[in-house]
């Protein structure tokens, strides 16, 4: 799992600043760091489908999205079921279909912990064997 919540985030997936020096055109790359701790739900959205709709090299940007998703799919597990979660439910399915289109390897990971932990209500306990008493015998 990633320690490190702080992501790195390039600008440049959206913004391209031209500089003409020596008649070569140049990209000056600017990055932004978005504290994920403190994004919401519609915010996570928001990056993923700008990251998308920038070019290829932002995919990965998509993938550090699907990384805190998965931070939080883990954070609220069983709970997941409740109508309190229901706009991360949306969240977590939107961005599921944006890894899909861009065949990133978290798809694995999300879709089984979803799955698991939304038609799951809690882990099955370790269930120790009942044992019948010992039939009682009337002298």
């Amino acid at each position: 799992m990633i320690h490190n919540r702080l992501f790195k985030l390039n600008l440049i997936c959206f913004f391209y600043i031209k500089l003409q020096v020596n008649q070569m055109e140049t990209h000056s790359q600017l990055s932004l760091y978005f504290d994920m701790n403190h994004a919401s739900d519609n915010e996570l959205k928001e990056i993923a489908q700008l990251s998308f709709s920038g070019p290829s090299v932002c995919y990965s940007d998509i993938d550090l999205v699907g990384d805190e998703i998965i931070f939080r799919l883990d954070m609220i597990s069983y709970d997941l079921s409740n109508k309190e979660h229901k706009p991360f439910v949306n969240t977590v399915r939107y961005i599921y279909k944006i890894l899909q289109k861009i065949k990133s390897d978290r798809i694995l990971t999300i879709h089984n912990k979803f799955n698991d932990y939304l038609q799951n209500s809690s882990p099955s306990p370790g269930v120790s064997p009942v044992y019948s008493p010992h039939p009682i015998r009337n002298p």
